[in-house]
């Protein structure tokens, strides 16, 4: 995994014409577009989000749905973990988020994945709630979906992480807990 310094980085706005690299990329990292949440298809490369490049290199993405004063963090990946990379790209979206008037961040994950569980709580996200059997009901919908996920733990559960944003929070520094 080469080390990528901050000066390489660039993070910025997904716009349509991206559409066709964030496809690919989630073809490579996901197995492809739809993805479900909540028996809903989502198809990422249609939707606004922030990319990371290292260079010319698409090496993350964090993509979201908009919903009124909220977003839901539909795709969060990095291709290089345990960098920071991902913490920067988390901390760029939530203040963006914030300036714009969103109030609530929200995201589901797999019961399986628990190094996506500790990465968001460490950075302020809290558990509010679980879909008990969840992954049975995505599965009638897009049967290519894992039976079997991270640390060899059955996928059955969807929960969801929220991070509930103040009035201020831009401006007070809160956003900057994301480290």
């Amino acid at each position: 995994m080469p080390h990528r310094t901050e000066s390489d980085l660039v993070i910025r706005r997904s716009e349509a014409s991206d559409a066709p690299l964030v496809r690919s990329f989630m073809e490579e990292r996901w197995g492809g577009e739809p993805l479900v949440i909540n028996c809903k298809l989502y198809h990422p490369s249609t939707l606004p989000g922030f990319l990371v490049f290292h260079k010319d290199e698409l090496i993350g993405c964090l993509i979201y749905e908009l919903q009124e004063a909220e977003r839901e963090i539909i795709v969060f990946e990095i291709v290089d973990r345990h960098q920071g990379i991902g913490s920067r790209l988390l901390r760029q979206f939530i203040v963006e988020a914030a300036k714009e008037g969103c109030r609530r961040v929200h995201l589901m994950t797999t019961n399986d994945n628990l190094d996506a569980l500790r990465f968001y709580q460490r950075r302020g996200f809290t558990l509010c709630g679980i879909r008990l059997g969840a992954s049975a009901a995505a599965r009638e919908i897009k049967p290519s979906l894992i039976e079997t996920g991270d640390y060899g733990i059955p996928v059955r559960d969807e929960i969801l992480l929220e991070m509930v944003l103040q009035e201020g929070d831009v401006d007070n520094g809160a956003a900057a807990c994301l480290c």
